[in-house]
């Protein structure tokens, strides 16, 4: 968090539009693509995770009544989203919603594998907490963090640099996730040879 408070989230607007320090806006487009990527990355799984988890601990029988209890909670937190947005920067709100759906990503990360909470228990109750509050709190993501990451992205960027930024974003993107993959295969690799 240190390095994104010190790179990314501590830029003045005088920075962000002159575009005459090109060592500002390279070290910029970095930090905006590791959150990026961390941002993006994390929402996608969890994303794909959310249905299962909650027809896991709660049932498949109660997905229609948490679509509905979703939209009538997003009513308020909108509301809310909206009241703070007037109060604190812009800044400040992606500093808020970054650490609320981290906080709440490793709640999640404790709890999923926890023995009578998480998804080692294979009984799907009504009562399971943890289903209920995965999938209204993962529901909330797209509409705050990401919507949010997109428009401080787009507040950050010069409107010319902007087609510049998102190619040398999207090629570090990739080269992140090209290593990621190519250690994965190491450890792959490994762990097979250790076996031998």
């Amino acid at each position: 968090f240190s390095i994104f408070h010190r790179g990314f989230l501590e830029m003045k607007s005088v920075q962000m539009h002159n575009s005459s320090s090109q060592y500002t806006s390279i070290e910029k487009i970095v930090y905006l693509a590791i959150y990026f990527f961390f941002v993006f990355g994390s929402y996608t799984l969890l994303k794909e995770l959310k249905d299962s988890i909650f027809m896991i601990t709660v049932g498949a029988q109660f997905i229609p009544q948490i679509k509905f209890i979703s939209l009538f909670l997003m009513v308020p937190l909108v509301m809310f989203y909206g009241w703070l947005s007037e109060k604190i920067s812009r800044k400040n709100l992606v500093i808020f919603y970054t650490t609320v759906y981290g906080l709440g990503g490793i709640i999640i990360a404790i709890f999923i594998n926890h023995p009578t909470i998480g998804l080692f228990n294979t009984m799907a109750e009504k009562y399971r907490l943890f289903g209920w509050f995965t999938y209204l709190f993962l529901e909330g993501a797209s509409p705050f963090l990401v919507s949010l990451s997109w428009s401080f992205l787009n507040s950050v960027s010069h409107p010319k640099d902007l087609k510049k930024s998102y190619m040398i974003m999207r090629i570090i993107l990739n080269l992140i996730i090209l290593k990621h993959n190519l250690l994965e295969k190491i450890k792959k690799y490994m762990t097979e040879a250790l076996k031998i």
